[in-house]
């Protein structure tokens, strides 16, 4: 979806070639792709963006599309807390900009502003709250030294271009948020956009200039290097990377001599998109295991296979209900009506919890008197300690993707 409205806007700043382009950098993003295969949430947020920012250029020349401009927006406001800090920012620079225009179509402004006004109203009272503020709480960066270079880090080099987030579920080891080749591509689009707007004073090339200059914001409010709380710099990045292309070649003076280098930048991305997908299918399953919590679909169905009374799962895991819930089809009106009560943002732990049969419990704690005709799912570790206390036998394990168990079943027997 992101994809369409990233055309749409293309088409608008730039010709329909310079589009084609940048949302062929956008579809082989490895920034996009990732998140977009996961399913995070934050992914609406560079959608219902891009559907915002073009419906406002659409509204310039025909202002009902103001309106509906501003709904995108709010949605957006919906999507990751990201939102909550880009888009008032993007909006007030955006306002700023067009201005004179917004002011000849007074009427569809003021009705989008006060839509805008009104959701940021009523989601900022729940921002504030304490629910509201709970994760930001403990998250949020205080220090202004650190935040600005926290700043700085979205625009380094291995971040970008080389290595990308840490955390192995925001990227995949070797592979940057965008494509090597781009370090070249991005800053000839930065430097095409500052002289062209200099020539032309082309607002809307300032717009992109703006948005990758506030894209960092949220994120380093928090930590460095986080791609997920900076998710809408893949939204700016190829467009920018895609005009520094267009920028370059048209220096080039003979046809075939730019269709040639055209090409030949296009082929290298795109054999960079096809190491990138070995690596992601073929690689990345074997080292990013542990970062996803692998093998609770597994041990799940393993424990579906006879008909235990109780199914107990050690509280060492982190946050294992949360699987349990999903895989095991608990009724959602059921756990709504007794939800878990004792997590807080600082304290992931999780001592005690029922969704009968299964129970996060102390496996230290437990009375086997009690355990007859029941399933225990531990780490293979604690296996024989809790032999010493009652009779078990093993029936099922589940295995890492290279071969290592990871998590065993064993059976409580009389």
């Amino acid at each position: 979806m992101t994809y369409d409205e990233s055309i749409k806007i293309s088409k608008l700043i730039f010709e329909k070639k310079i589009a084609l382009v940048q949302t062929f950098l956008l579809a082989v993003s490895p920034w996009h792709i990732l998140f977009s295969r996961v399913g995070f949430r934050a992914i609406l947020f560079p959608f219902f963006f891009c559907l915002g920012l073009f419906l406002f250029f659409k509204g310039l020349r025909k202002g009902k599309f103001l309106v509906l401009s501003a709904v995108a927006f709010s949605f957006s406001l919906y999507t990751y807390s990201s939102a909550r800090v880009f888009i008032p920012l993007f909006l007030i620079f955006l306002s700023l900009f067009f201005f004179k225009d917004l002011i000849k179509i007074r009427p569809h402004s003021i009705i989008a502003c006060v839509i805008l006004v009104l959701v940021l109203v009523v989601l900022g009272l729940h921002w504030v709250s304490p629910p509201g503020m709970a994760r930001a709480s403990a998250t949020l960066q205080t220090g202004l030294v650190q935040s600005v270079k926290n700043y700085f880090s979205y625009f380094s080099p291995n971040f970008l271009f080389f290595n990308g987030d840490p955390n192995l579920r925001h990227s995949i080891q070797g592979v940057g948020q965008l494509y090597s080749l781009e370090i070249l591509t991005v800053t000839a689009g930065l430097i095409a956009l500052f002289v062209s707007f200099v020539r032309t004073k082309n607002k809307h090339l300032m717009v992109l200039f703006v948005g990758i200059m506030l894209y960092p914001i949220p994120a380093a409010l928090t930590e460095p290097n986080h791609a997920l709380r900076a998710i809408i710099g893949c939204v700016f990045f190829p467009i920018v990377s895609g005009y520094g292309i267009h920028w370059v070649v048209g220096y080039l003076k003979k046809k075939p001599l730019r269709i040639f280098v055209t090409t030949g930048i296009l082929l290298t991305i795109f054999a960079g998109f096809l190491n990138f997908g070995k690596k992601y299918f073929y690689e990345y399953p074997f080292y990013s295991w542990y970062h996803w919590d692998f093998g609770w679909k597994q041990a799940i169905a393993l424990s579906k296979r006879k008909n235990y009374r109780n199914i107990f799962v050690s509280n060492y895991y982190f946050l294992p209900h949360c699987f349990i819930l999903f895989y095991s089809k608990y009724p959602p009106e059921k756990y709504q009506k007794a939800p878990i009560q004792s997590l807080t943002q600082n304290n992931f732990k999780i001592s005690h919890f029922s969704m009968p049969p299964y129970h996060i419990v102390s496996l230290e704690d437990l009375d086997p008197s009690e355990c007859e005709d029941s399933l225990i799912i531990t780490f293979p570790r604690q296996k024989e300690y809790i032999r010493t206390r009652m009779p078990l036998k093993e029936v099922g394990t589940v295995k890492t993707p290279d071969g290592k168990v990871l998590k065993i079943l064993l059976e409580i027997t009389k």
